[in-house]
């Protein structure tokens, strides 16, 4: 474990087998705590948003979601790739409650979506326990309305997909109110393809959202050892003041 300073914010670093053991410790804590996915792009927007970044960092647990996050911050090591590109994750984290017979419950933008995301959990583990699901749709549908659902069928496991900026808000806005063990917040951007393989958007988005994220980080890496520099070099003239005030006392006497 280690905490990584992204774009200013604080995001600590668990190793797979690590996270799969938090993550199961969460299931019968009793409190409804939160894996939530990043990506460049969600790493990008939360760097510019406030409330995205003070969301994003009250998150219980943050996993990788794509591999060109790696490339950036240094991680990028083959087994770590590995990791991200065979959903390893999910995989264990799906047959352990499966095994546990903890229900499962899912929040997407589509019935389509919905049932593609079921069939995947299914074919993870055959036995994964999928109570419900909610279609969120962004014009009709309400906080209020989720969270009674959700409470009404108290299901152990939440996973969400939807965009980023709406699955933040709703967990973060609502999560003391819901009875669930772990929400657990995908991508939106994650594909499951005929073949069933996941994948994170289109090679063109990787691309495109890797090269920002980096000359953001560079950017930002070069500012605060600026700054760094700058408070070393006012810390220094502060002291050499001191000093100088005591060795002029010290004479006078």
């Amino acid at each position: 474990m280690k905490v990584i300073d992204v774009l200013g914010m604080q995001i600590t670093d668990y190793p797979l087998k690590e996270a799969i053991k938090l993550s199961l410790k969460y299931v019968g804590n009793g409190a409804m705590n939160t894996i939530f996915y990043v990506s460049s792009q969600v790493l990008l927007d939360a760097g510019e948003n406030q409330q995205q970044k003070e969301w994003l960092e009250s998150m219980d647990l943050i996993l990788y979601g794509e591999p060109t996050v790696l490339d950036v911050l240094g991680e990028n090591t083959r087994e770590r790739k590995n990791e991200i590109k065979q959903d390893e994750f999910l995989h264990e984290f799906i047959k352990k409650i499966s095994r546990a017979k903890q229900s499962v419950y899912l929040i997407l933008d589509s019935d389509e979506k919905a049932d593609s995301l079921k069939r995947y959990l299914q074919e993870l583990h055959g036995s994964v326990n999928v109570v419900g699901k909610y279609i969120w749709d962004e014009e009709t549908s309400t906080a209020e309305d989720l969270v009674n659902e959700l409470n009404d069928i108290s299901p152990v496991v939440i996973i969400s997909k939807l965009p980023n900026s709406i699955q933040m808000r709703l967990i973060c806005e609502n999560r003391r109110m819901i009875n669930s063990g772990v929400w657990v917040a995908l991508l939106y951007e994650r594909v499951i393809n005929k073949k069933k393989k996941v994948t994170f958007g289109s090679k063109l988005d990787w691309m495109f959202y890797k090269r920002l994220f980096k000359r953001k980080v560079n950017k930002y890496e070069i500012e605060k050892a600026e700054t760094e520099a700058e408070e070393q070099l006012q810390d220094t003239i502060a002291e050499a003041t001191i000093s100088s005030e005591s060795d002029a006392r010290d004479t006078a006497e």
